[in-house]
């Protein structure tokens, strides 16, 4: 990872989201930002990811430190069967590392929606 340095991301590919209920629309769309500051420690990420179906929107906001590209984390309960976000800093072969998310949002209605984006970076 770099030492220094700051990124801003925005996703470059989303699955649609998918209900994980019958009750509504089976699927929406995503879309999402992030920024990513480097320093001696790791990496700090903070960012989120809409989600819309049913004309009902949501969004899931992630915060994460790392200290090295690999390890998958979680945030909220996305595990469980609740809200959050699992995050990939992986590397890429090159200076700049790659974002994946995995989100589960709840819309307004209580349907959960579950996918997986990817994100793309610029310096800043």
């Amino acid at each position: 990872m770099p030492s220094s340095g700051k990124l801003q991301r925005v996703t470059t590919s989303a699955t649609a989201p998918t209900a994980l209920s019958d009750t509504r629309s089976r699927v929406g769309s995503a879309s999402g930002s992030a920024s990513i500051s480097f320093d001696a420690e790791g990496a700090s990420i903070q960012g989120s990811v809409q989600v819309r179906a049913d004309a009902e929107s949501a969004t899931v906001n992630f915060t994460q430190h790392f200290q090295e590209a690999g390890p998958v984390t979680a945030t909220g309960n996305p595990l469980a069967y609740g809200p959050g976000t699992a995050l990939a800093l992986a590397d890429q072969g090159d200076a700049v590392p790659g974002l994946a998310v995995g989100y589960r949002a709840q819309l307004p209605g209580g349907t959960l929606y579950t996918g997986v984006a990817r994100f793309i970076c610029s310096r800043t």
